[in-house]
């Protein structure tokens, strides 16, 4: 299987097949799921640069539980390319132990280990003490400022979550690789999970639910529902979003949780059926009830109140995190249920 270099000290691949050149599995893609002591055998498959598909063995007991053979497509969460293995042959590819080419032939009964290479992008070092809610091996998890881009950009180069996590990985001793597995805006607080590595990736793929809660100015009615209208930039290569009959569907679930004496705005909580660009703030503008500090999704009724209150940026929050849909059997099925909360909402939501 690959892994990272010293994940797993004892996740092997034996070969159960007729002689095949490595080059071709390599070229086919990247065999990311492996367990201690099954034997695996490696198919073609539609996806090249991608994953292959996997059979268990029958005299192992099978990750998923079945009594049959059933072929378990397992994806990282980004193409590798079989040069990025060939270049790293002399320290990356073993063969029963011994360093081996890419021509050599495998034979059955081999053990072939294939490490990733995990080389981090240089960022520039950043001490901002940002909150963890969790950290181990495998993901770690953020309670991301407001102000912060997660991401490094043309416009912000320092003081991004990515510079925050790569420092604290140098302070290890680890590659400070950072894999976002949610993103969120750059003035939007809360919980941002990070994969430590590149089977996390793939593993965490689709399994993070998330739920939001922001201000919105006014009160929604009806109290709770269902907001699907499809969503487009109102300028090509701008970022705000509106919504048109052209754009890709997007669904909000929305809840009103509680709301102000004067019904001059309301504590709201959503759930994302989609995950477009400013989607909730974007949705919530359309139907008359956009986010008390955001100055892109505003009304002059809203802008008022923004000013009166002295918000710098929209009151939006990514509240709480829960790890859902993890096979049994997968090295990360550990995460699967836990829940994470950001659990203080900023300080000038308090009205």
């Amino acid at each position: 299987a690959l892994v990272p270099r010293g994940y797993f000290h004892a996740l092997k691949l034996r070969i159960a097949s007729k002689r095949l050149g490595l080059l071709s599995y390599i070229r086919r893609g990247a065999v990311v799921v492996g367990y201690p002591g099954q034997a695996l055998v490696m198919s073609k498959t539609n996806a090249p640069c991608r994953a292959l598909s996997v059979l268990g063995d029958m005299h192992q007991p099978h990750p998923l539980g079945r009594n049959d053979p059933v072929s378990a497509r397992v994806y990282l969460g980004s193409p590798v390319h079989h040069r990025t293995i060939e270049e790293q042959h002399h320290v990356g590819i073993l063969l029963n132990g011994s360093h081996a080419r890419t021509i050599d032939l495998l034979r059955e009964g081999d053990t072939l280990e294939i490490n990733l290479p995990d080389q981090a992008r240089k960022l520039p070092p950043c001490e901002i003490d940002v909150p963890r809610l969790y950290w181990d091996r495998d993901v770690a998890v953020f309670n991301k400022p407001a102000g912060m881009p997660v991401h490094q950009s043309g416009g912000h180069i320092f003081g991004t979550l990515a510079s925050v996590y790569a420092t604290l990985c140098e302070k290890e001793g680890n590659s400070g690789t950072f894999r976002a597995v949610n993103r969120i805006d750059k003035d939007t607080t809360g919980a941002v999970v990070v994969a430590r590595h590149q089977i996390a990736a793939g593993k965490l793929w689709k399994a993070v639910t998330k739920r939001y809660v922001a201000v919105v100015s006014g009160v929604p009615q009806p109290p709770e529902g269902l907001i699907d209208l499809p969503l487009e930039r109102e300028i090509p290569l701008e970022m705000k979003r509106v919504v048109s009959p052209d754009g890709e569907r997007a669904v909000t679930e929305y809840k009103v949780l509680a709301t102000a004496p004067d019904k001059s705005c309301a504590l709201v909580g959503f759930i994302l059926h989609t995950g477009r660009t400013h989607q909730i703030r974007a949705h919530m503008a359309h139907m008359g009830w956009p986010l008390l500090g955001d100055t892109k999704y505003c009304t002059p009724e809203s802008l008022k109140k923004n000013r009166a209150l002295k918000l710098q940026q929209q009151v939006l929050c990514a509240w709480r995190l829960r790890f859902t849909g993890i096979l049994e059997g997968s090295p990360l099925f550990y995460l699967n249920g836990q829940e994470f909360t950001a659990k203080k909402l900023p300080d000038d939501w308090v009205k």
